[in-house]
């Protein structure tokens, strides 16, 4: 994807930059996410770099893997990050797994000390767990969900054995008794249900009031049909991990359904391999087989439908277009009667979002959006929001991703922003000061900055300018946790009022990371003219960079989509290991 602002392509040229293999940092409550898929792409990335060297250079000596590469690359050399936020109703304390992993804690929000234990797995009643891996407050925050055992599917999904705490009578019970691992369970806005996928891709009901389970379908099958959770290519490429959506009034759960009949198989081999070693591979190679289309062949045919919790009954409820391929998002807009369905034609350049009512199935189109120059971009789906009369949407139809507000009948309302820039991330909408959030490259395309508008359109910074930027707020909008970085500061997180400029307080600060790094390599930003277009581009050179000495040169660039190499941010990895050994 081009890189975002009004220079629209970056390039870079590295003085031993080499790709980089990236790791989790996550709290112990996000999802785990596996990395061989991950790590084979940067090692194909890694053979071609090097293929790059320049002929001619002075030779050098081979480049080790062993030694000090792991102060570089393996996880625990990582910057931190601090644990991730549950916001409880009160809008001043927030909930997280304890460091340990056995309880599940209240904190003050302004202090950082703990306020209450909410969940502890020594104390439980009935079931006995031996780990929290992650864990989901009910609407009413009378019932935790927690998880353990976590098994990774893809780079997203994964499946785990969950159970039900109910808090006042500290009672610990299965989610489900029939089927041992499930999959993306979701609360009904009551807090009195559970829908949840099991392994054979089947959605069911738990009722947590009656204790009692019920199959919402019945026709899924491992390699042919998916129900509640997507596919692989709808979780690589369009960011999802559950494909259900409950009703405000709890009566009506819609899901959308993948038929993957059509789609081809595809194996690949499965070793042992030194990160997250599989032993049961070490010595014989095995193999896994999925449903994986190659660019071409069929995608899985995809419905939506909807289930009556009181009779039962499904409806299909698709709208009826025959230009619709894929179906990225759905989600309930404030009414029980308005389920948004958002649709994208197989090239991507033309993306509709209909209004369907699941009772009576009628679906009307609201929103359309089209490019005739190339996709849409995967904001415009991603980062929709929804409110009570209104919703946000993203658009490049000016030449610059923006935002923009329309209401349900379809109606444009008002643009957001505008202006010689891209809005790379929607925050979201503080109702109580008419004020939206969001980052952009308003700096420079290099830079990540945040920023308010309100009612009068007048923009206010949150942060700095320069470097790179982004929040995450409370559902209130009245709290956010701001990260910020450059290329000399690794990641600052510190929690901040809507209300106050200064932040409350530091949550992590990875001061110790320059110290343990002392001998980075130096990195420097410059431009470049190329068919008139101006380019950015990056250049890492030894800490002890000598002008007179010649140097090997290696030049990497990815790419893919939805990235950006020239970024002003603090990054560590592959490249400054190769800077170190004097490329």
């Amino acid at each position: 994807m081009p890189s975002s602002g009004t220079t629209n392509r970056s390039a870079r040229t590295l003085l031993g930059m080499m790709p980089s293999c990236r790791y989790s940092t996550d709290a112990v409550n996000a999802e785990p996410k596996p990395l061989k898929l991950i790590l084979m792409k940067k090692v194909i990335r890694l053979i071609s770099a090097l293929m790059c060297v320049c002929a001619g250079m002075p030779a050098i000596s081979a480049v080790s893997v062993s030694g000090s590469i792991d102060k570089y690359v393996y996880p625990v050399n990582v910057a931190q990050s601090p644990k991730s936020m549950t916001w409880l109703a009160d809008g001043v304390h927030y909930a997280a797994v304890s460091d340990d992993g056995r309880c599940v804690i209240s904190y003050d929000a302004k202090t950082g000390m703990p306020a209450d234990t909410l969940l502890n797995i020594g104390r439980t009643r009935e079931t006995e767990i031996g780990n929290i891996a992650g864990f989901q407050i009910s609407p009413t925050e009378r019932h935790i969900m927690v998880y353990t055992d976590a098994k990774p599917i893809y780079r997203r999904s994964f499946k785990a054995k969950y159970y039900v705490y109910e808090v006042q009578h500290r009672v610990l019970k299965p989610l489900s008794v029939e089927h041992k691992m499930q999959r993306s369970p979701i609360w009904s806005p009551d807090g009195r249900m559970i829908a949840f996928t099991a392994e054979d891709n089947n959605i069911y009901l738990a009722k947590i009031d009656y204790n009692t389970e019920t199959a919402v379908t019945t026709d899924g099958c491992v390699n042919e049909v998916i129900n509640g959770v997507p596919d692989w290519v709808y979780e690589e490429e369009f960011d999802t991990t559950c494909s259900m959506a409950w009703s405000p009034d709890c009566m009506t759960l819609s899901y959308i359904k993948y038929d993957e009949r059509r789609v081809p198989l595809y194996s690949f081999p499965l070793y042992e391999g030194t990160c997250n070693p599989m032993s049961k591979y070490a010595l014989y190679p095995g193999a896994y087989t999925y449903k994986y289309p190659v660019a071409g062949e069929p995608n899985s045919s995809v419905s939506v439908h909807s289930y009556d919790v009181d009779n039962r009954k499904t409806k299909n409820i698709t709208p009826q277009d025959l230009k619709i391929e894929y179906i990225p998002r759905i989600a309930y807009a404030h009414s029980s009667d308005r389920l948004l369905v958002t649709t994208l034609n197989r090239a991507q350049n033309r993306m509709e979002i209909f209004g369907v009512n699941p009772k009576s199935t009628v679906a009307r189109s609201i929103y359309v959006d089209e490019s005739s120059t190339g996709w849409i971009d995967p904001s415009a789906w991603e980062q929709v929001r929804l409110y009570p009369e209104f919703f946000i949407i993203a658009s490049e139809r000016s030449g610059f991703n923006h935002l923009y507000q329309y209401n349900y009948s379809g109606a444009l309302m008002k643009q957001i922003t505008s202006g010689n820039y891209d809005v790379t991330e929607y925050y979201g909408y503080d109702s109580r000061r008419g004020m939206h959030f969001y980052q952009s490259t308003q700096a420079s395309p290099i830079d990540r900055m945040c920023a308010s508008v309100d009612s009068k359109n007048k923009v206010t910074i949150i942060g700095s300018e320069k470097g790179t930027s982004s929040l995450e707020f409370s559902p209130d909008m009245q709290w956010y946790t701001m990260r910020f970085t450059d290329i000399k500061t690794p990641p600052v997180f510190t929690l901040h009022t809507v209300k106050a400029s200064k932040p409350v307080r530091t949550l992590c600060d990875n001061a110790d990371m320059l110290s343990r790094y002392g001998e980075l390599g130096q990195r420097e930003f410059f431009t470049m003219n190329s068919d008139g277009v101006r380019l950015n581009g990056s250049i890492l050179k030894p800490y002890n960079f000598n002008a007179s000495k010649r140097y090997p040169v290696i030049m990497s660039q990815y790419s893919g989509p939805g990235s950006q190499e020239v970024l002003n941010r603090w990054t560590i990895n592959w490249d400054d290991y190769f800077v170190n050994q004097g490329y």
